[in-house]
């Protein structure tokens, strides 16, 4: 029920305040304060819980980054409350957040909404939250053209989380001229690619896959192909080549570098994810994918706004779009309880007032 509370309030924020972009960056606020409080004081929910949980009481895994070891020993040095972290890594997450869609985002109740919908199944991703968030901070070094602040900042990404290595290309991507038609042509070819399992078949992939720990305890190929065969999402598959789509045909009302640079980031994260979708790599579409998906929280609004329909109709395309985030959202949930018999995310816990 709360989530469907958080991002139904979000949904009529983002129609009331339709083209009232300064109302909007104030409502920003409180949103981004909510969902503090929603993850920050969350309790036995999302993702790797135990996994985190325990590591932070007894730090007794040598696999969790440098930068997010240190984190941990220091804050145990004030305290042994766990919501310690929880609360911090929310506060870095959607601090970051507010900033780039204040700036950037036409409509940041719109993309924080879509942020919210679309990283629900991360809930829990401690290391790769903090990674992507240093990731978009790069991004100040990318537009004023610093690459080796540019390169430290991601080499202290990948400190906490090794993914961050695939943020690299971001800076050279900005400022490049790349067609409408070229950026179609790539990620069907990318879709077309992912469908001949041509992936799978490369030698080198079974050690990438058990390095990764993809499957748990089996060292097989085979294995590691059944236990994503159920993954595959040809409706994820199809709403990204879709948005990619609608984006690069609003590209010439739209006219704003900006945007083309954040386009091509989300056809950089698309392109990733359907190339490893169903593989043995998934990973590579769901986590590493995700340093750039996450920009679509900002291509979306622009292409909502600049639909070329009536502005009553374009609150209509945008109620439709909503449906559809909606739909990923519990899907993404509920594919946890599917996989294992467990719901990561009902009842919600919190620590404040419990489940």
């Amino acid at each position: 029920m709360i989530y469907t509370f958080t991002v139904v309030s979000l949904l009529f924020m983002s129609l009331v305040l339709w083209d009232n972009k300064k109302k909007g960056d104030k409502m920003l606020l409180f949103a981004v304060l909510w969902l503090i409080f929603f993850e920050g004081f969350r309790w036995e929910i999302g993702t790797d819980w135990n996994h985190y949980y325990d590591f932070f009481l007894y730090g007794d895994n040598a696999h969790m980054g440098v930068s997010y070891t240190w984190l941990n020993e220091f804050v145990r040095k004030f305290t042994n409350n766990y919501t310690a972290i929880t609360l911090l890594v929310a506060l870095v997450t959607y601090t970051t957040l507010f900033f780039l869609l204040k700036k950037y985002s036409p409509s940041p109740i719109m993309s924080i909404m879509i942020v919210f919908c679309s990283m629900i199944g991360m809930l829990g991703s401690n290391r790769q939250f903090i990674a992507m968030m240093i990731c978009i901070g790069s991004l100040y070094f990318v537009f004023n053209r610093k690459l080796w602040l540019f390169m430290a900042a991601i080499a202290l990404a990948i400190s906490f989380h090794i993914t961050a290595l695939i943020f690299i290309p971001a800076y050279f991507i900005y400022g490049k001229k790349v067609s409408s038609r070229t950026v179609m042509v790539l990620v069907i070819l990318a879709f077309l690619f992912s469908l001949s399992k041509v992936v799978n078949k490369i030698p080198f992939v079974e050690y990438l896959a058990m390095m990764d720990n993809i499957s748990s305890g089996s060292t097989s190929l085979e294995s590691y192909v059944d236990s994503f065969s159920g993954n595959v999402s040809i409706v994820g598959s199809l709403k990204r080549i879709l948005f990619i789509y609608l984006a690069v045909e609003a590209r010439e009302k739209i006219k704003n570098p900006n945007y083309d640079y954040f386009l091509f980031l989300y056809a950089v994260g698309t392109i990733i994810y359907l190339l490893f979708n169903g593989s043995v790599l998934q990973l590579m579409a769901g986590r590493g994918a995700a340093y750039y998906n996450i920009f679509e929280c900002i291509v979306i609004p622009y292409v909502i706004l600049n639909f070329p329909v009536s502005q009553q109709l374009r609150r209509l395309v945008w109620v439709g779009f909503f449906v559809l985030y909606f739909y990923l959202m519990w899907r993404d949930m509920n594919s946890y309880y599917l996989l294992d018999g467990v719901d990561i995310y009902n009842p919600y816990k919190n620590v404040l007032f419990g489940g």
